[in-house]
């Protein structure tokens, strides 16, 4: 990477900003590069910020006190000595590939896998949701994502992202194809699995490699479909100012059951958030005086059963995220059980929660 290169980096909490990056949709930060004077397409950014996590009512059973080098660890980039020894033992597979341009943020890595396994999803995905090619180039990935997983919505909401500003109607032929698609993977689990043998390998504990793991990885995802769902909002708004009511109506319908999909997820709290915005910002651009079939109730019914849900998932998951913030940001030097990373991973993270809720509640007694 040029030396010449200067990053500023923006940490985002998406429960309120919306805008990218995960920890296991627990306490979830994003990073965005500013670069000054680079030519090359591909983009570069740094490792997350550290996160170290507690739970006051777990007992000491469940807890483990975090070292200075696995401190160390949170906040510092791998060498490329560790990366590229990780590579020579594990191989340098599409995975492994994408995986060291994710923990070290060499372009090398990313070009190697993009070379070397053009149609690998898992090479894909990360060309698309980092934005490290050019538009046109874009569209040849998001291509190879589609005929590599034609049954997973995520690679068909993808190529809209890429397609969305310069033919909306083809974006909205990918909403309403990725809601009939009967697979939602973002391979983040593999991703996560292979962060956490990386970080084995360099001899950290197995339980402080999956809190490692899951506080560096980030994906920008759920970022790029809400700024994609804003597009579709604004293009039915275009065509209801036309006169085209029916088009408005259709365009709102499958915007709506995009939102729908995400509010549905059992993997990401954050990617049930951001269903729930889409799916106010459809509701919130409609007449409540007119019957809208596509609603199948009221205007103001939807926007209730909306709120509803939203304070539900408040109710039940977001206290947990605010006792993970107030640990990050009182320096407290602890982590819960990893057992609550692989139950995410496993079983997603409404269960995951549910057993570390009642968990808790054991460990009070």
């Amino acid at each position: 990477m040029s030396s010449g290169r200067r990053r500023t980096y923006r940490r985002r909490h998406l429960f309120f900003s919306l805008t990218g990056g995960f920890l296991l949709g627990a306490a979830i930060y994003g990073i965005s590069s500013v670069r000054d004077g680079a030519d090359e397409p591909l983009s570069s950014a740094a490792a997350s910020p550290s996160l170290t996590l507690t739970r006051p009512s777990q007992s000491a059973e469940s807890r483990r006190r975090l070292t200075p080098d696995v401190r160390r660890l949170l906040t510092e980039t791998p060498s490329p000595k560790q990366i590229e020894t990780f590579l020579g033992q594990r191989g340098r597979t599409a995975e492994n590939l994408v995986l060291a341009y994710r923990l070290g943020w060499k372009d090398a890595h990313l070009r190697e896998a993009m070379e070397m396994f053009p149609d690998d999803p898992r090479v894909a995905m990360v060309v698309l949701m980092h934005d490290v090619v050019p538009q046109e180039e874009a569209l040849v990935w998001a291509q190879r994502l589609v005929a590599a997983e034609p049954d997973n919505a995520m690679a068909h909401y993808l190529m809209a992202t890429v397609i969305a500003d310069a033919k909306p109607e083809a974006a909205l032929a990918a909403l309403a194809t990725g809601a009939e698609c009967s697979d939602y993977s973002t391979h983040q689990t593999e991703e996560l699995l292979g962060c956490i043998s990386f970080y084995e390998s360099v001899g950290v504990d197995p339980a402080e490699a999956a809190w490692i793991a899951a506080s560096r990885l980030g994906s920008p995802h759920p970022g790029k479909l809400r700024k994609l769902a804003q597009t579709m909002v604004e293009q039915a708004e275009v065509l209801r100012d036309q006169g085209e009511i029916p088009g408005a109506n259709a365009t709102n319908a499958i915007t709506l059951a995009f939102g729908q999909r995400l509010s549905d997820t059992q993997s990401l709290i954050i990617e049930r958030l951001v269903g729930n915005w889409i799916e106010r910002r459809v509701v919130d651009k409609l007449d409540p005086a007119e019957d809208y079939r596509f609603l199948g109730m009221s205007v103001s019914d939807y926007r209730s059963t909306l709120d509803e849900r939203r304070a539900e998932v408040k109710a039940k998951q977001l206290p947990e995220v605010s006792t993970l913030m107030e640990s990050m940001h009182s320096g407290a030097d602890s982590v819960p059980s990893s057992e609550l990373v692989y139950r995410v991973m496993l079983l997603g993270e409404e269960r995951a929660w549910e057993w570390f809720r009642n968990r808790a509640h054991v460990d009070e007694r």
